[in-house]
């Protein structure tokens, strides 16, 4: 047999028998718990911002808004969004302390769900992770959620600038496009190399960050396209916002832990595994 198609037909078993969706599933479930207490931090900060009067703290609150607003994608969620916002943004102490108590709460359950994520895809075998390896996978996490939420924030931050300094809007499309579509790749290569207890090399997890990563853009082109054919909301009704969200980490996710497996089959223990018709 072809060694490509072997390999395919190793990806194909393995799928289903390292339960990739199931854990996919997983991820997607405390990535949705763990971004409520977010929400709750960020409007907190906006609103610590606009009461001390800040430069372009009112800017940049409508800014995130209108992002949040867009991100969700559901016609009719932009109002009760706003009207969240507000309430938060006025009880930022309390809602501040809550937020970091829930988002604590949320990590813990996502890294967790990650560690046995990715050991479950690149070698089932391998012992689970100690202590030590658990602290430098949360780091290695958060190092690079920190650097997303920069990037996030930074298109905003200039979206605002650019409302006063027109020629700066040129810049913001490019620089979000990089968000989107560049920056999981690194993000995927560091994540694959480094969190699973025997890791698959820096070729392997290359191959499948780019693989990954196409899948990861793709599920946010698709999605958007989708939602502008399909109203959730007359489904879901006043749920719809979280259906979307649910719907949306899912396939995110999945697309994350399919590139996780295509660097699993290129890894040197797998690639023999594979080349041997063994799952």
């Amino acid at each position: 047999m072809n060694p490509w198609r072997k390999r395919l037909s190793w990806l194909a078993q393995a799928f289903g028998e390292r339960e990739v969706s199931l854990r996919a599933a997983a991820l997607a479930y405390y990535a949705f718990f763990s971004i409520f207490p977010l929400l709750l931090l960020t409007a907190a900060g906006l609103g610590y911002l606009v009461r001390l009067r800040a430069p372009f703290a009112v800017e940049l609150e409508a800014t995130v808004l209108e992002y949040a607003t867009q991100t969700l994608a559901t016609s009719g969620v932009g109002g009760t969004v706003g009207g969240l916002f507000s309430t938060l943004a006025t009880s930022a102490p309390v809602i501040g302390l809550a937020g970091v108590l829930g988002l604590l709460w949320g990590i813990s359950g996502s890294l967790s769900a990650v560690s046995l994520a990715m050991g479950q895809v690149f070698d089932p075998e391998a012992p689970l992770l100690d202590w030590k390896a658990r602290l430098r996978a949360g780091g290695v996490i958060l190092a690079i959620g920190g650097v997303f939420v920069l990037f996030t924030l930074g298109s905003q931050v200039l979206g605002v600038i650019a409302r006063f300094i027109p020629v700066l809007a040129t810049l913001e499309a490019p620089l979000r496009a990089v968000v989107n579509f560049l920056l999981p790749i690194p993000a995927f290569v560091l994540l694959y190399q480094l969190l699973p207890n025997r890791r698959p090399g820096w070729g392997a997890a290359v191959w499948g960050a780019v693989i990954g990563g196409v899948l990861f853009g793709g599920v946010q082109v698709g999605f958007g396209v989708y939602l502008r054919l399909v109203s959730f909301q007359t489904v879901f009704g006043p749920l719809a916002s979280l259906a979307v969200l649910l719907l949306w980490l899912q396939f995110s996710s999945l697309a994350f832990l399919i590139g996780a497996l295509f660097a699993a089959a290129m890894s040197p223990k797998n690639r023999a595994v594979a080349m041997g018709s063994r799952a």
